[in-house]
């Protein structure tokens, strides 16, 4: 076959991974195929593919509707979640994105991203003059308590209520050294919680 420009070559039809690339090792010139490629790119690249991405499920299986926690009018506590179910297949992280013993969101690197979405259900008996502080809150020295959000009770008296809420942040060595907690704060009466659930996704892997 004549030299040919690239442009002067025939087209590909679908790629199906046995493709194969000429490169250079040590002087000697070898081959690879397009999978070979494709994995060393995946895995040395920070947020690409396994090694990037992930998500992970975590459910409290202590506190329900019929047996729920009081949070008493001027005080916090760490939002109840024991962790008792959980779905952490697709997490691609050597450490859990959450312990259910010591109620820590945990991180892997520094300078990591993530997106969490905290749901549970609470009810007040005075829903009018009552509101919730729901915060990430330090166990080191690094402030995290402006992820926070102020919440309200929209269905009346002692009616419970679904709340959804979304958070992203990033991971300091803080982070990563001692993990942070939820916690939520009780102002102008107490409050009733039940139903727990933490979904957090890794969007930037910095590893």
């Amino acid at each position: 076959m004549p030299d040919l420009p690239i442009s002067g070559l025939p087209e590909h039809s679908s790629l199906d991974g046995s493709e194969l690339f000429a490169i250079v090792q040590s002087g000697i010139t070898k081959y690879a195929d397009l999978v070979d490629v494709k994995n060393y790119v995946t895995a040395s690249t920070p947020g690409l593919g396994g090694s990037g991405f992930g998500w992970a499920r975590y459910d409290d299986t202590q506190y329900t509707t019929s047996s729920f926690l009081t949070v008493v009018d001027g005080t916090n506590v760490v939002v109840p979640n024991n962790a008792g179910f959980s779905v952490t297949t697709y997490m691609n992280s050597s450490i859990p994105f959450y312990n259910g013993t010591t109620k820590k969101v945990q991180t892997q690197n520094e300078g990591d991203v993530y997106t969490m979405i905290v749901t549970f259900k609470a009810k007040a008996p005075n829903a009018n003059q009552t509101h919730i502080d729901l915060s990430l809150i330090s166990t080191g020295a690094t402030p995290y308590d402006r992820v926070s959000k102020s919440l309200t009770f929209a269905k009346g008296n002692d009616t419970w209520q679904n709340f959804y809420e979304s958070f992203s942040f990033y991971a300091d060595a803080d982070f990563v050294t001692n993990g942070n907690q939820w916690k939520i704060f009780a102002v102008g009466g107490d409050v009733d919680i039940a139903g727990s659930i933490y979904f957090i996704q890794r969007t930037f892997n910095a590893g």
